[in-house]
Order: structure tokens, then sequence, then C-alpha cells
């Protein structure tokens, strides 16, 4: 009973001490309860049959494919939808050398923990690669997180209007924006974002911007 009442108590602790949002918390509760309990059932499936052979070889049968299946049919899903939306280059099984000379430029030339924004995937290997922070990423690592990245999103395809966006850059303290690959290019951001944003570094397809309030 205790995994059920782990969630209600890392709820009242989410945001504060607990970096993660709702929907991951009252995860925490299903898979390994669930795993146990998928143990006990086929071990007392299998004592009783195990002086049948053929229903202890049924038993063996149901639970390799039913495990295939389960875990075969996610990982599926999970394929189809990434398989193209990495064009031109998986980036995030391969990294262009533009990329890591990037991530060393921040990782050398920028303050130690100042914040960069970027597109989810890159995001996911700044912190990685360099001493840098990020504001979006992985779902389960901020409270409201989907509403930051949607914010992100906006801001980086240019449809966030002048004010909103320079509230936004000052609300998460962005110090650096990270164009490319998975992020609209610089060359494509409105010409009114370029009153408070400079090229810091260029490497390719890819520009760090730095922010520079007056």
């Amino acid at each position: 009973l205790l995994w059920a009442y782990i969630p209600i108590i890392l709820y009242l602790l989410r945001g504060s001490f607990i970096p993660i949002n709702t929907s991951r918390i009252f995860q925490t509760y299903q898979f390994i309860p669930l795993s146990i309990l998928g143990a006990i059932g086929i071990w007392r499936a299998y004592t009783l049959v195990r002086h049948v052979g053929f229903l202890r070889l049924l038993l063996l049968y149901v639970v390799i494919v039913g495990s295939i299946i389960y875990s075969l049919i996610p990982y599926r899903i999970t394929i189809k939808e990434y398989m193209h939306s990495l064009t031109p280059s998986a980036f995030n099984i391969y990294i262009p050398t533009s990329l890591i000379q990037t991530f060393r430029y921040l990782d050398t030339q920028t303050p130690k923990e100042s914040v960069v924004l970027a597109g989810e995937f890159v995001s996911q290997m700044i912190p990685a690669f360099s001493h840098n922070r990020t504001i979006i990423a992985r779902d389960d690592t901020a409270l409201d997180y989907y509403n930051t990245r949607s914010k992100a999103f906006a801001f980086l395809n240019g449809s966030m209007p002048l004010l909103d966006a320079e509230n936004f850059v000052q609300q998460y303290k962005i110090s650096y924006i990270l164009y490319g690959l998975d992020a609209p290019f610089f060359s494509q951001i409105p010409r009114e974002y370029t009153s408070y944003i400079s090229v810091a570094y260029s490497n390719n397809s890819i520009t760090l911007a730095s922010v520079r309030f007056k």
C-alpha cells in the first residue's frame, strides 16, 4: 500500500523540492507495484500447472509472447513517431561537428550555469556537453513543462509578440539562444527580435545569439 500513497506525498513537494510534473508523479505508483503483482501472478499460475506438462508449456508461451507484444508495440510507436522528425540528420544519434564545436564554445566562452534556449532535442544535449542550463528538454523535469515548451517554440518560431518575447527572455533569465537544427535559422527570426539579440558564435547553419538588454 505504500506505493499507492507515495504520489500523494510527492505531490505536496512538487515545484519546491521535486522538479517533476504532476503526470510523472502519479506514474510512480504504477510500474514497480504492477511488476511485482505480475510476477506474483505468473508464479502462482506456474505453481498450479507445474505438474501438467502441456499447461506449463502453454503458460510459458503466453508469458513470452505477451512480453514481446507488450514491448514491441510501444517501441514501434516510438520509432514511427521520431523516425522522420529529425531531418536531414538524426543529430540525437549522430551529432554534427558544428554542434559539437558550438557546445565547446558554450562550455569555454560563456558563464557557468547561464541559460540557453534551443530546440527540444538539442536542449537535451546541452547540459551533457557544456556547463549551461536549459528551460526545455524532458517533460518530466519541470512542473509546467508543456506550457513552458509552447512559449519556447513560439519565441523560436518568431510568432510571439515583441513585448511578450522580451518578458519571456527576462522571466527565464535566458542568456543565449541557439538557432538551427531543430530550431528555425537565425535569418528567419523577426527583425524586431534583433534589437536585443546579437550573434555571439556561428558555425555553418548554427547560430548562437546572446541576449543583451540596454
